[in-house]
């Protein structure tokens, strides 16, 4: 049964409950509060425990933030759960989940937000925990935009954490938890004077430190995330004093490079990472903009060799393999690294492809786009010809026709192939779908999608 209270599934039906006390009385109900009805339990904090939730006046899923029922007896808790929604509200931004509403009824207090399907960094890094340069900057680019969109507002987010970032199953990145957010000109701010307050693992020493903070505060703790994710290891960790030992090496000890551990990191991404993790705030990167604008400068130098021409910018929402379940290939190719679709040599579904000698690859676009070119660098058997076999590419339109680019038999493709044969049939792309039967497993891409 669910508690009424804590609304945790609890294996007794009666007597007290083991989360918060309050007595049972039965029943195997899902939980309301108002019209949100509680179907599963996402994660909590301190202040409270996140649902997944349908809201039945207007039939769409949410996910409910509820405060701890024992902190509805401390008005102080009460005002900074309020003054969370009232700093959450300013911001309508990609990056940062939107908050739809703050519900009261007396006994629940709770903050109503877009659900997000996905997971967040912490968990993504237990199975990643040294993800490709372009994830990392997608990442990166990702939680400065959302801190920057708050920054604009006059709001600086002091507990940026993996746990707080958002990886959504379609690819986007958005932040969370603005509990500890505080006004950078400092009113309504309920944070005890002398309290230290934000995750000690990612906090700037000015905040350790109870000293002023502004928007070069929240530039600490990507710093540090980039750090994580490049190197595999936080630059700050304790060997026998715990917290107290980090809080002291963030405020005084300066991080080894990030490149001592990850020699294969450009010279531009480890000094990047240092900056950001400058004692001084006036020596870290003026602004989230100024750090969005190198790391794209990263990326442009480390993404692939290009083939007469450039990436197409769109990322595929789909991709789908005949005999392997959408789920397996959701949890292990998910999301595609932006920028362009690489070779299936670069991703876990290589090992299937290959034990396919027929079927076909389809990718979707998120929106039709306009290609000059389609290249296919490789279709092949390896030094055997695809005698008996097929290979074919048909692109997809709009209104979901398909049109064949390319119908080759008994040859295959050991050299970049490119096609430009039918301007009209590229204009208008909504899918790609690579078709194949040979008498060998057969590999295949890079294939690149040029505008």
């Amino acid at each position: 049964m669910y508690c009424p209270s804590c609304h945790v599934r609890t294996p007794q039906a009666q007597g007290f409950c083991k989360h918060c006390g309050v007595a049972l009385t039965g029943g195997d109900e899902a939980p309301h509060i108002g019209p949100y009805k509680l179907e599963a339990k996402l994660g909590e904090g301190g202040m409270g425990v996140v649902y997944r939730a349908r809201d039945e006046k207007l039939n769409r899923e949410v996910a409910v933030k509820v405060l701890h029922p024992q902190m509805l007896k401390q008005q102080s808790l009460m005002e900074r759960f309020r003054r969370e929604a009232r700093m959450h509200a300013k911001i309508i931004h990609p990056n940062i989940v939107t908050l739809l509403s703050l519900y009261e009824d007396g006994e629940h207090m709770a903050l109503v937000m877009e659900m997000v399907h996905g997971e967040n960094l912490k968990e993504y890094l237990r199975q990643n925990p040294r993800p490709a340069l372009l994830d990392v900057i997608r990442i990166a680019e990702a939680v400065c935009s959302g801190l920057e969109a708050a920054h604009k507002l006059g709001v600086v987010h002091r507990d940026l954490k993996p746990a707080n970032i958002l990886l959504a199953a379609d690819g986007a990145v958005k932040l969370m938890d603005f509990g500890l957010a505080k006004p950078k000109q400092g009113g309504d701010d309920l944070t005890r004077i002398g309290a230290t307050v934000g995750s000690f693992r990612y906090m700037a020493p000015e905040q350790i430190l109870n000293q002023p903070i502004d928007a070069r505060t929240d530039l600490y703790a990507p710093g540090i995330l980039m750090y994580q994710m490049t190197t595999g290891k936080l630059p700050f960790n304790a060997s026998a004093g715990g917290e107290f030992e980090i809080l002291e090496k963030q405020v005084r000890h300066d991080p080894d490079s990030p490149r001592k551990l990850n020699v294969a990191l450009p010279v531009a991404m480890s000094d990047l990472i240092l900056a950001l993790l400058a004692k001084d705030p006036d020596k870290r990167p003026a602004s989230c903009e100024v750090v969005h604008k190198i790391l794209r400068g990263i990326a442009m130098r480390a993404e692939p060799p290009r083939a007469n021409g450039v990436y197409s910018r769109h990322l595929f929402t789909k991709i789908r393999v005949p005999g392997i379940p959408y789920r397996w290939i959701k949890e292990k190719l998910w999301p595609l690294p932006a920028g362009c679709f690489k070779s299936l040599a670069d991703y876990p579904l290589k090992d299937k492809i290959r034990m396919f000698r027929s079927g076909w690859i389809r990718l979707y676009l998120k929106k039709p786009v306009k290609l000059s070119c389609i290249v296919i660098h490789r279709a092949s058997v390896g030094r055997r010809t695809v005698k008996g076999g097929e290979i074919k590419l048909e692109v997809e339109d709009g209104r979901g026709h398909w049109r064949t680019l390319l119908d080759r038999k008994d040859r295959d493709i050991d050299r970049p192939l490119s096609i430009r044969k039918s301007r009209k049939a590229l204009a208008h792309v909504k899918g790609v779908r690579f078709k194949f039967r040979t008498s060998e497993p057969i590999t295949i891409g890079p294939i690149d999608l040029l505008p």
